[in-house]
């Protein structure tokens, strides 16, 4: 993925059109016979890691909150955890 932000692959935050299948090409050719396809295998996995930071961002952006770094978990106040869960 970091090859294609180098070749300008991106726009807004996103990947354009064709990235994921260019990703796909990129990766049998590096492992081949792997069989990782752009859909469903490759689009999804990216739209996980997304929600996954987004999720992890949100957390670290309120007040109340830290990072344990022992066990990489967020450290988060109990009434800023009860505003999230009301959201």
């Amino acid at each position: 993925m970091q090859e294609l932000v180098h070749k300008h692959q991106v726009e807004n935050d996103n990947f354009k059109s064709g990235s994921f299948t260019e990703l796909e090409l990129m990766m049998n050719k590096k492992a081949p016979g792997c069989g990782v396809k752009a859909d469903p295998n490759i689009r999804s996995r990216h739209k996980k890691l997304k929600m996954d930071f987004m999720a992890v961002h949100l957390l670290r952006s309120k007040s109340g909150k830290g990072w344990d770094e022992t066990t990489c978990t967020p450290i988060i106040d109990d009434d800023v955890f009860e505003d999230l869960l009301k959201v």
